[in-house]
């Protein structure tokens, strides 16, 4: 997710210490940028306080109508990932580099409402090319949908021999992580 410029400094003075005095205006931009105009229900930070390490974040929220309903039918577009600039000239001349190692897990929990049932479900998704890689899983439960993401990236450095591999890789991510789930009503309910 995105979050906004002013969001991101505010995230940076609220981290030294907890008690900045713009924590609330912090928590309020937060709560607006990942909600979308739904409900925060609870959120918790672990971790954030400390001068180095992991932060780890909770979220629960609620979104009224988040996925309509046509014709008896619920589609939750499951979001992919743009195709960037990045790696896309021509031919490269230098290695490629990733500088930093980061580990971002979301889950996801989709409730299916009463008189619905799940139509369809996304395969498993695993692509990776070295230094960057993204895995969904999805577990169908009695009323529910998880969907586990996880990105990563790894600090190495490939030749610029692999750089076509990567192009491609990067080209194709788009069409691969755009995926849908779909849920129908059930015609006896």
């Amino acid at each position: 997710m995105d979050l906004p410029r002013g969001l991101i400094i505010h995230l940076t003075q609220a981290r030294f210490p907890v008690q900045f005095s713009g924590a609330t205006i912090f928590y309020e931009q937060l709560n607006g940028a990942i909600t979308a105009n739904g409900e925060m229900l609870e959120r918790r930070f672990d971790g954030f306080n400390n001068k180095y390490g992991i932060i780890k974040s909770y979220y629960k929220m609620k979104r009224q109508e988040e996925f309509p309903v046509t014709d008896g039918v619920i589609v939750i577009d499951v979001p992919g990932y743009g195709r960037g600039t990045d790696f896309t000239m021509k031919d490269r001349k230098n290695p490629i580099f990733m500088p930093t190692n980061d580990f971002d897990e979301e889950v996801r929990i989709y409730r299916i409402p009463e008189g619905y049932a799940v139509s369809y479900i996304p395969k498993d998704l695993d692509l990776d090319i070295g230094f960057y890689s993204i895995k969904r899983k999805y577990e169908k439960g009695q009323n529910e949908i998880k969907l586990t993401e996880i990105i990563r990236h790894k600090r190495m450095r490939l030749t610029q021999d692999k750089y076509f591999d990567v192009k491609d890789f990067f080209s194709k991510l788009a069409s691969k992580t755009s995926q849908r789930i779909i849920i129908k009503k059930i015609d006896n309910f």
